[in-house]
């Protein structure tokens, strides 16, 4: 998958309501634990490659855009069915 977030900037910050962009292709695994019959346990691990950021100011135009190295990403989800 390739993925992309779009999230507007503090009005406070060095780009007042500027938008700040982040793409790339994560490749994770994901590890799948059942304890018991109502919960389940997720744990993924993986990178993100062909990294961007992108900054716009508050009209959109482009500001900066770089690319980044491949970025370790973890997360874990926890499942319970009541």
């Amino acid at each position: 998958a390739y993925r992309t977030q779009r999230f507007r900037l503090s009005k406070d910050g060095a780009v007042a309501n500027g938008i700040g962009e982040e793409r790339g292709a994560p490749v994770f695994l994901r590890l799948t634990h059942t304890v018991g019959q109502q919960a389940t346990v997720f744990l993924y691990a993986g990178a993100i490659f062909g990294g961007k950021l992108r900054l716009e100011d508050s009209k959109g135009n482009e500001l900066r855009e770089v690319k980044f190295d491949p970025q370790p990403i973890i997360g874990a989800t926890f499942l319970m069915r009541l």
